[in-house]
């Protein structure tokens, strides 16, 4: 009985931290989107609920969905996070920075932001399994109830990081996406292993294996000249797979790395290829 004890006070200990830290990860990202209107809600989806801050209900035909990192996957290179939530994301800045669109909607990767307690918040789905096709179909599920409820008719999907991989297989499994823009993106995360001596994603979809499905589907990728993490090798082995004449582009930024100065210039970059 007492070893029992013991051992139910321990689970409720790290519970406890477990929510605290949660909510400190949160606290930020709520603040942010809620200073400039930004309104939270949570969708499920039939594997996994997922966090949403959306724009001010507006008039309007376009819609753009920024889509998440990769977050906190592992603590050490052996050791899986126990929280896949963003440090200090630069994503929710990006969004609040876009007001050249009608409705903007921030979403959350599978198990960020949300109870952990959720039954298929498991490890696999923010390290191996992080683009698998279960986490695509249930970004899809949200991003389609989110189109509908705006009654949006433009769709354009914006990925940072790993998030950028999510962008092109989500793209790959529908025929309303008008672009695909990605900044620092994973486009092949074989390539990006290999180049960082890191575990293959095995039960995760690669964005080269999808390319025929989005030929007409216009792309610019966005990479630091500085990024040792993404560099533009990453962007040469996706780019690679299509023909010559594809609208697939990618455009350097001098002075850029994994993280900055992307807010800073979103703003302008935006307006240079989208106003």
């Amino acid at each position: 009985m007492r070893i029992l004890l013991m051992v139910i006070a321990c689970l409720w200990l790290l519970t406890s931290c477990a929510s605290q830290e949660l909510a400190e990860r949160t606290q930020p990202v709520a603040s942010l989107f809620s200073q400039h209107g930004f309104v939270q809600r949570d969708i499920s989806t039939p594997d996994f609920t997922l966090r949403v801050w959306q724009s001010p209900a507006v008039d309007a035909k376009d819609m753009r969905v920024y889509i998440e990192g990769d977050g906190l996957s592992w603590i050490t290179r052996y050791q899986p996070a126990l929280n896949p939530t963003p440090l200090n994301s630069i994503v929710p800045f990006l969004a609040v920075k876009d007001t050249l669109a009608g409705n903007v909607v921030y979403l959350a990767r599978p198990c960020q932001y949300v109870s952990l307690a959720e039954p298929d918040c498991r490890s696999v789905y923010w390290t191996h399994a992080r683009f698998s096709p279960e986490v695509v179909s249930a970004m899809n599920a949200a991003v389609t109830r989110l189109k509908q409820e705006a009654h949006a008719e433009h769709l354009m999907l914006i990925g940072y990081s790993g998030g950028g991989a999510l962008a092109v297989l989500m793209a790959a499994q529908r025929q309303d996406v008008d672009a695909i823009v990605t900044v620092a993106g994973n486009l092949d995360h074989r390539v990006w292993t290999d180049l960082h001596h890191l575990s293959p994603l095995h039960d995760s979809m690669n964005p080269p294996d999808v390319w025929q499905k989005l030929q007409g589907v216009r792309q610019l990728h966005f990479v630091g000249e500085l990024d040792q993490n993404m560099p533009p090798s990453i962007y040469w082995a996706y780019r690679t797979f299509f023909p010559a004449q594809a609208d697939v582009q990618m455009q350097v930024i001098k002075g850029f790395d994994h993280k900055c100065c992307w807010v800073e210039r979103w703003p302008q970059l935006l307006r240079e290829h989208f106003n």
